[in-house]
């Protein structure tokens, strides 16, 4: 996370002059940054700026300076109110950390520049001294500062002692050419265009998930979040990448930031957190309907992977030829414009898992003639086919398989329409004694009523009567089933 000041190629020491309004509705610059480590905590206070209008203050953190980095900072935390005392809630182990304060008033407008910062060492005795340095900045205007309000001083059980460092210009100017530098600084602040803040329409965002410890996430929200106590376990869940579910011990909403509690997490694996109503803003903001998830890696101390055994299914020596489909049945329906509609409906079974795509072809004489191979995917076990003009419509259907094998295919046939009645045979009378049996060619044949089977309803594919709709839409797949059909000539 970096914040970048920039003002228009201003030099940083006439950034720093003080007195300087910078906008007409930004805070003035924090000053008075004091820092002290209690145990594993960090605590920090400072002076309030002149205005009265504070919402809240946000405590900036990194490992480097704030200041001589030009503005650039690790992370941040937000105090729930205005008061000028607050304990961080990260937690270093050892290492220096640099701290600097900017203030927010109720317009939501942040302090535009950092002039001050504190530095603690994490692991240092509860008595070891802190400064807070200061750039080198021109001497104050001759107008006299209002003082500032009362600091809030820490419970007596916190206090440490800490030094105070004033660092100075080693050659001050005169106050008429600091009176000169500031106008021309006024001047050109004046003419910098105004600062709008980022609108995020009105929705409650998730902007940052940061994964602190084996156990905690915290998130970091565009406003601040709300959830009613009973509804929260609906609110929050996370996930593995294997779709393992990782539980959630609690969880803690300070400002506008969220800290999850979690059972230890694996660390390496990838989680993602889901965010859903009834999460919303106190101001009442739903929750935004994209920004509600956020990813993070599973804390480096955390949980180690458990390896899953490896199984390795069987090969065969030698692919054998796949399966055909089992109870082909074709069934009709007729449409409005006299035309009709053929569905196709089978089983099979996958032993070895290398079926991948079916060849189907159509027949509109019963299977004297047949139609070009289309190639369909496997992950159908179905067929709807449009438009089927009245005839004997016939299907046949070829799996295939990974190594280009080709099952035997399998064809069926259904009448479809009303089918013309044949003539009956011509009788022939006979003499008496004569026996119906001993005239030739004349065969009586009854036949039974074909029973129309209800299919229910299948992951089918849709297919034209001619076949073209489907050929034209598949013809990369089209290519590597050939490719297939020429290893298995080589066979």
């Amino acid at each position: 996370m970096q914040k970048q000041i920039q003002l228009l190629g201003l030099t940083l020491s006439a950034l720093l002059a003080p007195g300087i309004l910078f906008a007409q509705s930004a805070p003035s610059p924090v000053t008075g940054i004091a820092a002290a480590v209690q145990g594993n905590q960090i605590t920090v206070s400072w002076n309030a700026p002149a205005e009265t209008d504070i919402s809240y203050y946000r405590v900036y953190l990194s490992s480097k300076s704030i200041l001589e980095n030009g503005g650039s900072y690790d992370d941040f935390e937000a105090t729930p109110d205005a008061n000028t005392f607050y304990t961080l809630q990260h937690r270093p182990t050892s290492g220096s950390v640099y701290i600097a304060v900017l203030a927010v008033n109720r317009a939501g407008m942040e302090g535009d520049v950092f002039v001050e910062e504190a530095i603690v060492v994490a692991g240092t005795p509860n008595n070891a001294p802190t400064f807070t340095p200061t750039l080198k900045t021109l001497p104050p205007p001759v107008t006299q500062q209002p003082p500032p309000p009362e600091q809030i001083s820490p419970p007596e059980s916190e206090q440490t002692a800490v030094s105070t460092f004033d660092v100075t210009t080693e050659n001050p100017v005169s106050q008429e050419e600091a009176a000169a530098l500031r106008e021309r600084i006024q001047q050109q602040v004046e003419s910098l265009p105004t600062w709008e803040g980022v609108s995020y329409g009105g929705k409650l965002h998730l902007i940052l998930t940061d994964v602190i410890s084996p156990t905690e996430v915290v998130l970091t929200f565009s406003g601040n979040p709300t959830v009613d106590v009973q509804s929260a376990p609906d609110a929050f869940s996370i996930v593995d990448s294997e779709g393992g579910s990782l539980r959630i011990e609690s969880i803690l909403i300070e400002g506008d930031t969220i800290t999850v509690q979690t059972e230890k997490q694996t660390r390496g694996v990838l989680y993602e957190i889901k965010l859903k109503e009834p999460l919303q803003g106190t101001d009442g903001s739903p929750l935004d309907a994209t920004n509600r998830q956020g990813f993070f890696t599973g804390h480096p101390t955390g949980a180690e992977a458990v390896q899953p055994a490896e199984e390795t299914a069987p090969v065969p020596e030698e692919p054998a030829d796949p399966r055909s489909i089992s109870n082909l049945r074709l069934t009709t329906s007729s449409l409005l414009n006299g035309v009709y509609t053929v569905h196709a409906r089978w089983e099979v079974r996958n032993a070895y898992n290398d079926l991948i795509y079916y060849a189907v072809r159509q027949s509109n004489d019963g299977g004297a003639t047949f139609s070009d191979p289309t190639i369909m995917p496997f992950t159908i076990n179905g067929l709807d086919v449009p438009g089927v003009l009245q005839g004997q419509y016939g299907l046949g259907i070829t799996t295939i398989s990974m190594f280009g094998y080709q099952s035997p295919e399998v064809f069926a046939s259904i009448a479809v329409g009303p089918q013309e009645v044949p003539k009956p045979p011509k009788v022939v009378e006979l003499p008496a004694e004569t026996e119906p049996s001993e005239v030739l060619g004349v065969e009586t044949v009854i036949e039974e009523e074909e029973e129309v089977e209800t299919v229910p309803a299948v992951n089918s594919g849709n297919l034209s009567q001619s076949g073209a709709g489907i050929a034209l839409g598949m013809v990369g797949t089209i290519g590597v089933c050939a490719g297939f059909c020429r290893k298995r000539k080589q066979r």
